[in-house]
């Protein structure tokens, strides 16, 4: 989980200062903004991948629950 995000943001990163760098920015403008934009990219793909993670355990939780109140019933 952590892998991911970090290599979300260090592409976006360079795309973030690449585009300015098209944009025709300096130098310290690019990499600022491809900074700040890499800190941004990586706090929400930590936050999008815990919520993710969470989502997904409570959905087989939930799931193995029903399956052993199914099975509960059928065999009193």
């Amino acid at each position: 989980m952590h892998r991911l995000a970090l290599t979300s943001a260090v592409m976006g990163l360079f795309v973030l200062a690449g585009a300015a760098w098209l944009g025709g920015c300096s130098t310290f403008t690019c990499a600022l903004r491809g900074l700040i934009g890499g800190v941004i990219i990586y706090l929400g793909a930590r936050v999008a991948l815990k919520l993710l993670a969470s989502i997904v355990a409570d959905t087989i939780v939930k799931a193995k629950m029903s399956q052993n109140h199914k099975a509960e019933k059928l065999n009193p």
